[in-house]
């Protein structure tokens, strides 16, 4: 699934201020029939036409609200989050909305979706909930799934617009951010305090573009503006104190801060770092230009060093902030482009064998692509 975005290009930062694995073990996860051809079996409008920046298919981990033969999917179009039911039983998926959150600020614009459960009460049953947040710096946290409930925490703290969310596939009630304002603030959804900021002279010298959560959640992946790519423990004494301390906390609760990386390299890219994710114990991470790079850190050539495993040049890089989603067996990405045609990056084999692009029907006008989600299947 991917999300289609209806303007040629998102305006860059000087005109608008925008928003234990090894080498040998990388992506031995099972395999996924999904090579085997690229079509689009249906697809899905989303009114008012905005772009969209973000689409999340709702985790597989998750799914204890929704039947087995259907995926969830949520999306931001414009100052509203749009969540839908695709339904797989037939060759044409059907998409049903199901629920629309539209922000009183016109001038609100959401980039980033992220899902998560939170406990419901004493006997440890669970709610789902989602986060959005984008162009005014505010995090909505809401119950996408819940008609009786709407807005639950509205979490504010960042000077700037934020461009990812990611919650902690650990503790699920702690919610990262990335924003504009150079910071990744981690919040509890639960009490809606801001345990920890990372950030400050030694962090990302521009905005911060994209974060992911380690798997096992000892560390954070960031890339920005500037070039960068940086790790940052979790595993501080400090940050796990904050964290039991913003449970119990009053009104004089203070953050902690993690004011430098435990690594940062620019030898990774030469331009502005859109997207990165951890796959095992490496890292995959796209810039500005398209370029893609499966690397892993290498202190031994240096303090910033790396070690890239594979690279690969997509083209059509008339637009940045584009994002991409690996797949839950680790062997595949899914990346859209400024011409509207989303590609799947087998990661077991070379370029072109290993490329396979999605064409759209010839009645749809083809618009850049922002972001690409795996439903539960893979495929």
């Amino acid at each position: 699934m991917h999300a289609d975005d209806t303007r040629v290009g998102r305006v860059k930062p000087e005109e608008k201020q925008a928003p234990s694995a090894t080498e040998d073990d990388f992506i031995q996860e099972s395999r996924s029939p999904i090579f085997s051809r690229g079509r689009v079996v249906s697809s899905l409008r989303v009114e008012p036409a905005s772009p969209i920046f973000a689409l999340k298919c709702l985790p597989k981990a998750l799914r204890f609200e929704v039947p087995d033969h259907a995926d969830i999917l949520a999306c931001t179009v414009g100052r509203a989050v749009v969540v839908h039911l695709c339904e797989d039983r037939s060759p044409r998926p059907k998409f049903i909305e199901l629920r629309r959150f539209e922000d009183a600020n016109v001038d609100e614009e959401f980039y980033a979706i992220s899902w998560s459960a939170l406990i419901r009460d004493e006997r440890l049953m669970e709610h789902l909930i989602l986060a959005a947040a984008g162009k005014t710096g505010i995090i909505r946290i809401v119950a996408p799934l819940d008609p009786a409930r709407g807005v639950l925490r509205v979490l504010t703290g960042h000077g700037d617009q934020v461009n990812e969310l990611a919650f902690h596939p650990i503790d699920g009630h702690l919610l990262l951010s990335a924003s504009q304002d150079k910071s990744i603030r981690i919040w509890n959804a639960v009490t809606g305090y801001c345990v920890c900021i990372l950030g400050g002279p030694d962090g990302h010298g521009g905005g911060i573009l994209s974060l992911d959560v380690h798997v096992l959640g000892h560390t954070v992946a960031s890339g920005g503006m500037d070039n960068a790519v940086k790790l940052w423990s979790l595993e501080k004494r400090s940050l796990q104190l904050a964290v039991e301390r913003s449970y119990g906390a009053g009104e004089s609760y203070r953050p902690s801060y993690v004011r430098s990386a435990r690594f940062s390299t620019q030898q990774a890219h030469q331009n502005y770092v859109d997207c990165v994710r951890f796959v095992g114990n490496l890292l995959v991470s796209k810039c500005a230009d398209n370029v893609f790079r499966v690397w892993r850190p290498a202190l031994e050539r240096g303090a910033s060093g790396i070690v890239v495993l594979r690279e690969v040049h997509l083209g059509d890089a008339s637009v940045w902030f584009v994002r991409f989603d690996v797949s839950r067996s680790l062997n595949a990405i899914a990346v859209g482009n400024s011409d509207g045609l989303p590609s799947v990056l087998d990661l077991e084999r070379e370029a072109p064998e290993g490329k396979i692009v999605v064409k759209p029907p010839a009645l749809v006008r083809p618009s850049c692509v922002r972001m690409c989600s795996w439903g539960t299947k893979d495929h």
